[in-house]
Formats: structure tokens, C-alpha cells, sequence
């Protein structure tokens, strides 16, 4: 049969007493003793509104499901605690551990073994009371889905992302911080668990517009993303946490909120709507959590394979604390584990689940912070079970299964909130972080590409992460090739592979690209402004003001031709008229750190320094994903700041910046 504890819910909505009971007097333990932790470690699912099938608030209650009690807890499954306990001194245990003690188990069994007795009604525990309502206290702000979703009756699982659209917020400059979340659903029993995302960029809304039915459909809720460093999700029994003032995250007018619900159909008309409420905090954060993914997407699990294996590391560039962990797998996931490696080879367990379950994935946070120093090596080994002895397998009899969103697919993750041990270490580790997520992508795609060739979905993702990466020569490669595979796209390859070319100083090769594409499109700016940097590139400089000019003529907010002819300007000593337009282009992009190191390069004393200092500012606000020129001109802007400092004598905050600077990753 497998693993035993893999078919016990069906167990949990049978009947059945244990052989005898009775009210009596006994010299073993009464429901005055098990009552209390019945109540403690059951009832919170297990009375009337939440998610369990019954309840477990009396006498009577528990009785009547004795055998089944006996049965879930003997084998671990009840409570709903998949983390092994921790035998490792240095780390805390999980916040809200639902697990039951050793003594309290043996005590439960034991009398449901003595028949189940009462003992004294007089002493009996009361059914403990909850707060009615909201948890936490009345909201900030109540959000709730537009409107309920029905759903089937029957068939699979249902993933859905549901959106709330961006409501307009009365205080706080449009804009607030939300420091805690708790959720609402109506209809408890038909929510497997659920997750919170953002979007500021209109897309999820845009998803769902295309989709008949509320919501969009898919577990994954892209373009949306987890709040900045947070991750908030929900599952029967979920305590709300009441967050902290110090890592609170941003929600402005112009921020789409998704809910996305793993939805169970119960066999008859069943609908569901979500509330979740908001509290804010009465200040912006003082702190800022990252989250830290280890993952996998090279899955390729054979049928009948019971042992599996999958991993994934990374080592710290700064030092750090981890706050909590949300571990991820689908059907298959049987043995999940987390450690770190510490500089001197000493471990430190962050978790393992034995026996993982996707019925009952949860987030945990730890009760104390662990603290981890600069050069530990995180990791993650999830082993996958493909075999028939799997009874949550999803197919019968099992099929290759590999890497992918829907539930019969497999995935592994590993979540992490971290806290750098200072603000100033966070741009440093995002930024090397970054660097890690791009590096994943490019292996994963090139097997992708090498198992598909034709694909030219493959070739241009490629393309794009070399061109990120600064990889002329494999993004000019790659970009030729999806032309090849799709030779009616005219525009998109060669744009692609003409910004490559420059990255090589193939100039002459970059301007014939893009005069071929203006001979179709004399009016595609983009191809234009390449063109100008071009020609500027090999020195043919009143052809590149021409080419410039003209694009600017048409969009006198592009900031890419500003930025090209303030370089022209400077290089034929127009200082002025350099400044102007590298201030048009700063204007155009603000986040333009380029625009900025130019500025300051002819510019002298405090006023450069002010410069350079701007572009140190937006290197610590915006955490960009990986891209080469970009992360080039910060290391550049942290350099030549430490050493204007250093010519003023203020060495110390000068070494602050070159620290920065050696801590961005550069191929």
C-alpha cells in the first residue's frame, strides 16, 4: 500500500467509536485531560466555520471520532505539521508548531485505548472561544475579490488568480505600508491554501480580461510578484501574523493586489470569495527583507522512479539572517530538505519534511532569526517518488513527469525571507543574487534548446540572458538563430542582435543591421537611435548627429539619443550642450545611472561628487534584475565616488563605497 499515511483523509469523514466508553470513575485519563489539548492542537480547524469536516469542541465530538483520532495521530498526520522536529541546538524551532508532543500523544492514545471516558462533567474543559471577526483586530483596509467564482462540481483541482484592482488610498500621499495581512475566505472548506501577489504593471489585470470567467487561471500568477521581501499565504488553521512596523511593505494606487486560491470542488454547487485585511504601519519600513529561491527546473522524472533527486545552492555574499522558510513541491515531492554550510563546514538544519504532503505545504517562520555569516553555502535535496507505491501519484500508472506549473507537473523551490545584517548589504546581495537567477536561466534554456533546436522560442530567450549578461557574442549567435527559425520576423532578431553587435564594437556590422531594418521601417526610432550609437561608435560623428537629431525630432524624450549625443557633444568638447542632454535623459529615465556617470564626467568638484552620489542612491533603491551595463556604470558610479571622498580625506566612507563596488558581480 505505500506509505499509510498517504490514504488517511478518507479516514477523517468516516464514523466510528472506539469499542467501549463511559462516564464513570477511572484511574486512567478522562477528557478533563485530553480536552485541553484537543482543544489546543484540533479545534482550531476542527469547529464550525473553518475548514475541517466536523468539529472537536466537546465530549461527544471527540468520541464518536476516537478510532479516527487514534489512527491520524499514531501515524503524525493529525495535526497537519510536516516539518521534522529539529535536532540541531543552534536553530529555533517554527513559530505556531502544531506538532503534538510526545507526552501528549501517548497521554490521547491512552485513553482512547481506556475506551474514551468523560470522567467529572463538573471538571470537563469548557470548548475554548475565539475572537469574532478579524483576528488582528479591524483592518486598515478590507479588500475583496470583484465578485464569487463557482465552481465545478466535479473534476480536478482548480488554480485561479483573482484581482482586486488598485482602490485609491484617502491618507498617505496615495500611497501606504502594510505591515500585516489576514485572510478571509467565506467558504473555508473548498480553499486548499492560497497566496498574495502584487502588480504594478496592469498585466494581471490584463489576463484576466482575456479570461471569460473571474480570475486567470494557472499556478502561476505572472506578471505578478510577492511583496517586496514578504510572502503571505494562507491554509486551513493559518494564524495571522501580526508583523512587524520595521519591515512593512509599500501599497500605492497604483497596485493591483492577487489572490491566487487552490480550489477544491466538493461534488456539489459550491462558490468562493476571498476578503483579506490590510493593516498598515504607521511609517515607511525601517528594514528590508529579501526573499532568497533556491530551485530546480531541470526535473525529469522517469516513470516508476522512487528516489529522485533534485538541488540546488548558493553562496552568501553578505551576512544574514533567515527569518523564515516556504519549501514547494507537487504530488511527487516525498523527502525535502534544507541545510546550510557554514564557512568553517559546520551545518546548521533549516528544515526537513520526511514525509511531504502537497495537501498541507505551509510557510514557517523560525522563533529566533538564524544567523548566518558571509560565505555559507545555502542548499536544498528534495527527493521525488514516481512509483505506484505514491498514492497521491496524480496519474495511474505513472508517466514521465518533468518541470512545470500545473499540479501534475513537479516543482522545486525553496523559499527564504532573509534580513541582511545591514541596509547597506541589500543591494549587494540582490545584485549577486541576480546574478545566480540569470545564470539558472541560461542552463535551464539551453537544454531546452538543445532538446528542441527548432524552437525559436528557446533561441530568443537565450538571446535575451546573453544580452543581459554582456555576452555579445553568444546573444549576436542565438539572436541569428531565432531569425533563422523565424524568417518572417524582420524587426525583433535584428534590433536584438544589432545592440549584441555593439556590445562586440562590431559597429560597421550593427549600422548595415539597421539600415536593413529602416528600409522597411524608415520610421522605427529604435533602429534609428542604434544606428546613431553606431556610427558614433566608429567615429563617424556628423552622420551619428544626423541619425540622433532626427529620432529626437519624433520623440524628444528618448533617452537612449540623449544619452548618445550628450557622449558626442563631449567628445567634440561641447560641454554644455553635453550637460543638456544628459539631463534630458535622466529626465526621460530617472533610474539612468549612465546618465548620471556622464554628467559627472565633465563635471568638477562638489557638483560631480553629487553626481556620482545620485547614481550611489539609485544603485541602493532599485533592485534591477541582472544586466551587465547597467550593474557596469554602478561599480563605475561607486568607484569614482570613493575616490572623490578619498581625494577629501573622508577614507572611511570611502572604503564603504569601494566595499560596494568589489560586491557587484561582473562576468
Amino acid at each position: 500500500m505505500g506509505n499509510p499515511t498517504r490514504w488517511l483523509p478518507i479516514l477523517l469523514f468516516g464514523t466510528g467509536t472506539p469499542a467501549c466508553s463511559g462516564g464513570g470513575e477511572t484511574a486512567g485519563p478522562t477528557f478533563v485531560e485530553v480536552g485541553p489539548i484537543v482543544h489546543e492542537h484540533c479545534a482550531v480547524c476542527h469547529r464550525p466555520g473553518e475548514a475541517a469536516p466536523f468539529s472537536l469542541l466537546t465530549y461527544e465530538d471527540v468520541r464518536k471520532k476516537a478510532r479516527q483520532i487514534r489512527v491520524v495521530t499514531e501515524s503524525g498526520y493529525m495535526p497537519p505539521w510536516l516539518p521534522a522536529p529539529s535536532t540541531d541546538p543552534h536553530v529555533a524551532g517554527f513559530e505556531g508548531n502544531r506538532s503534538l508532543p510526545d507526552d501528549e500523544r501517548d497521554l490521547l492514545l491512552a485513553w482512547i485505548e481506556a475506551g474514551a471516558p468523560e470522567g467529572s462533567r463538573q471538571a470537563a474543559p469548557p470548548p475554548p472561544t475565539w475572537p469574532t471577526g478579524w483576528q488582528l483586530g479591524q483592518p486598515d483596509l478590507v479588500l475583496t475579490m470583484p465578485e464569487a467564482f463557482q465552481l465545478p462540481e466535479e473534476g480536478r483541482d482548480v488554480y485561479r488568480n483573482f484581482v482586486i484592482p488598485a482602490v485609491p488610498l484617502d491618507s498617505g500621499g496615495g500611497q501606504r505600508y502594510v505591515r500585516a495581512v489576514e485572510w478571509r475566505p467565506d467558504n473555508r472548506q473548498v480553499v486548499h491554501h492560497a497566496v498574495l501577489y502584487i502588480d504594478r504593471s496592469g498585466g494581471a489585470g490584463a489576463r484576466e480580461r482575456e479570461d471569460p470567467l473571474p480570475g486567470y487561471g494557472g499556478m502561476s500568477a505572472s506578471p505578478a510578484l510577492m511583496p517586496e521581501g514578504q510572502f503571505y499565504g494562507w491554509t486551513p488553521g493559518n494564524v495571522p501574523r501580526p508583523g512587524s512596523e520595521e519591515f512593512s511593505w509599500l501599497l500605492d494606487d497604483r497596485t493591483d493586489v492577487v489572490l491566487q486560491l487552490h480550489l477544491r470542488p466538493t461534488g456539489g454547487p459550491e462558490s468562493v470569495q476571498v476578503s483579506i485585511g490590510l493593516h498598515f504601519a504607521e511609517a515607511p519600513p525601517i528594514r528590508h527583507p529579501m526573499s532568497l529561491r533556491l530551485r530546480s527546473r531541470l526535473i525529469d522524472i522517469p516513470p516508476g522512479e522512487n528516489d529522485y533527486v533534485v538541488q540546488d545552492s548558493y553562496v552568501l555574499p553578505t551576512n544574514l539572517a533567515i527569518l523564515g522558510v516556504y519549501p514547494h513541491a507537487h504530488y511527487l515531492g516525498k523527502d525535502l530538505r534544507g541545510w546550510a554550510t557554514l564557512p568553517d563546514g559546520g551545518e546548521r538544519q533549516l528544515f526537513h519534511i520526511p514525509d511531504w504532503d502537497f495537501n498541507w505545504q505551509d510557510d514557517y517562520f523560525y522563533e529566533e532569526p538564524l544567523q548566518l555569516p558571509a560565505g555559507t553555502k545555502l542548499s536544498m535535496r528534495y527527493v521525488y517518488d514516481n512509483s505506484e507505491d505514491n498514492a497521491l501519484n496524480p496519474h495511474s500508472p505513472p508517466r514521465r513527469v518533468v518541470h512545470g506549473e500545473q499540479s501534475d507537473d513537479e516543482m522545486a523551490e525553496l523559499m527564504m525571507q532573509v534580513l541582511p545584517e545591514t541596509e547597506e548589504d541589500l543591494p549587494i546581495l540582490w545584485r549577486d543574487f541576480s546574478w545566480k537567477l540569470l545564470r539558472d536561466s541560461q542552463r535551464y534554456y539551453r537544454i531546452l534548446a538543445r532538446s528542441q533546436p527548432e524552437n525559436a522560442g528557446w533561441h530568443r530567450q537565450l538571446a535575451e540572458l546573453a544580452l543581459r549578461a554582456g555576452e555579445g557574442e553568444e546573444s549576436i549567435a542565438r539572436h541569428r538563430r531565432w531569425s533563422e527559425l523565424r524568417p518572417k520576423n524582420k524587426t525583433l532578431p535584428f534590433l536584438g542582435m544589432a545592440r549584441a553587435m555593439l556590445i562586440e564594437e562590431q559597429y560597421a556590422e550593427t549600422a548595415a543591421t539597421m539600415r536593413d531594418v529602416l528600409s522597411r521601417k524608415p520610421e522605427h526610432q529604435e533602429a534609428r537611435t542604434i544606428l546613431g550609437r553606431a556610427l558614433l561608435g566608429s567615429g563617424e560623428l556628423a552622420s551619428a548627429r544626423t541619425e540622433l537629431e532626427r529620432v529626437l525630432v519624433s520623440d524628444t524624450r528618448n533617452a537612449e539619443a540623449h544619452l548618445a549625443l550628450g557622449d558626442l557633444c563631449a567628445r567634440e568638447g561641447e560641454t554644455e550642450p553635453a550637460a543638456r542632454h544628459y539631463r534630458a535623459a535622466r529626465s526621460a529615465d530617472p533610474n539612468s545611472v549612465r546618465a548620471l556617470n556622464q554628467l559627472a564626467a565633465i563635471q568638477f568638484g562638489d557638483e560631480a561628487t553629487a553626481s556620482w552620489r545620485e547614481a550611489v542612491r539609485l544603485y541602493r533603491q532599485n533592485f534591477l534584475e541582472a544586466d551587465y551595463a547597467r550593474q557596469k556604470e554602478e561599480a563605475a558610479a561607486l568607484g569614482h565616488l570613493a575616490g572623490a571622498l578619498e581625494a577629501d580625506g573622508r577614507t572611511n566612507e570611502a572604503s564603504e563605497y569601494r566595499r560596494w563596488a568589489l560586491g557587484i558581480q561582473l562576468p
